[in-house]
């Protein structure tokens, strides 16, 4: 286990250090810097499992601490940027919460916690060793899926068994036989190659459309597999005007777009909570945006009906926003589109992935969504794209970790 604590008080560190040495973890294991830059040039090289940070860190050492800006920054930076590596676990430290009650509003949904140190008392010095206690059984736990090779490389969820994991099944990654996960659930394990190395995939199907049946689905498998990247695919109502039929979409952000409170007065006080894809896929899913000859091969390789496919397909990058209701009302279409100019599209599922994926035990997976719009959610919406939306959308994912495997599974 490597440990990474920056605060300019390094002095108070002395006993918890001995504590942490006393588990077993090497001195040579444990960073202690006194600023925010020092912070950024070991996050730059080294892979931490705890990253314990100072809410009022200097940005230089000889500097005293009475910001929150800089230690903001770097949490920013760790969830927003594939600059630094990003830590398994990260906690705040601080001397007094009611002090810092302006950064902790910033703070706070970026950490595991914010542990109030004491010069008085050591049960600060314990809280972190229950902290390290919890991350080290997480790992051993990873290490004894990895022994039994229960540990799978790429996982893919669908909504819909017809016709969305059914286009996931027509690729050509040697699928086995379906296995029970448990008595709803079941899936199939196959491999795909990339540059000349194998990848373990393992796929399923919810039970039933919606945000809750993608939650307990890919809860089950990050479960049973720890997955490294966890994926999303099929098909979505796109906005009209941006999209086209066909169209493949990344979901670079999704988030409820119904989550608030009805009034009595019929109003409803929205409070959207967004989530994002890992911005490592999202930077290579902007590479293959540009590849022309690879949509307009999509559209030559489909073996179905062709004769409503008027476009060579696009890949666009944006925002998805999720319901628990299939639309068919451009009414409710125009309310969603106040709630983000930028979106493209509207589903019912990813969100339940991407938070499930998010808030998972370390090591969490990276995860992303690729869906393809089948209709425009207004009166006009039927089933006849369906098909070839889910084709593209699984062709597109397919492209996506086959080229870029080596960068975004490790």
């Amino acid at each position: 286990m490597k440990i990474l604590i920056a605060d300019d008080q390094t002095i108070r560190y002395k006993s918890l250090i001995q504590k942490i040495i006393a588990k077993g973890i090497p001195r040579e294991n444990i960073s202690l810097v006194s600023s925010a830059k020092e912070a950024q040039d070991r996050l730059s090289d080294v892979n931490f499992d705890l990253f314990i940070l100072d809410i009022l860190l200097p940005l230089w050492s000889e500097d005293y601490g009475d910001s929150g800006r800089f230690s903001q920054d770097i949490l920013l930076s760790l969830y927003n940027s594939d600059e630094y590596k990003k830590p398994r676990t990260i906690i705040g430290i601080t001397g007094d919460k009611s002090t810092v009650t302006n950064e902790l509003v910033n703070f706070e949904s970026h950490l595991l916690g914010v542990v109030e140190n004491s010069s008085s008392c050591s049960e600060w010095e314990d809280k972190i060793i229950h902290i390290i206690d919890y991350i080290s059984d997480s790992q051993n736990e990873v290490n004894k899926k990895q022994t039994n090779n229960e540990v799978i490389d790429l996982a893919i969820i669908c909504a819909l068994k017809e016709p969305e994991l059914s286009e996931i099944l027509k690729l050509d990654w040697s699928w086995q036989e379906a296995k029970p996960l448990n008595d709803k659930l079941f899936y199939r394990k196959g491999n795909f190659i990339s540059k000349g190395k194998s990848y373990s995939v393992v796929v399923a199907n919810c039970e039933r459309m919606g945000m809750v049946s993608s939650t307990l689905t890919s809860s089950a498998i990050i479960h049973e597999f720890s997955p490294k990247v966890i994926a999303m695919t099929g098909i979505c109502a796109g906005i009209k005007g941006k999209v086209e039929l066909g169209d493949i979409i990344f979901a670079s952000l999704v988030w409820d777009y119904q989550n608030g409170k009805r009034l009595e007065s019929g109003e409803h006080e929205l409070d959207p909570h967004q989530v994002a894809a890992s911005p490592c896929i999202k930077a290579h899913a902007e590479l293959l945006e540009e590849n022309k000859g690879f949509f307009k091969n999509l559209v030559l390789n489909y073996n179905d009906e062709k004769s409503n496919i008027i476009n060579i397909p696009k890949l666009h990058i944006g925002p998805i926003a999720v319901g628990s209701s299939v639309l068919a009302d451009q009414g409710i279409v125009n309310e969603i589109k106040s709630q983000n100019r930028k979106v493209l599209g509207i589903e019912m599922e990813i969100y339940g992935v991407y938070y499930t994926a998010i808030n998972s035990p370390s090591p969490a997976p990276k995860v992303f969504a690729i869906k393809s719009v089948c209709d425009f959610a207004d009166s006009e919406k039927n089933n006849n794209f369906q098909q070839y939306a889910s084709y593209t959308s699984a062709n597109t994912l397919k492209e996506l970790v086959e080229k870029y495997a080596s960068n975004l599974i490790q």
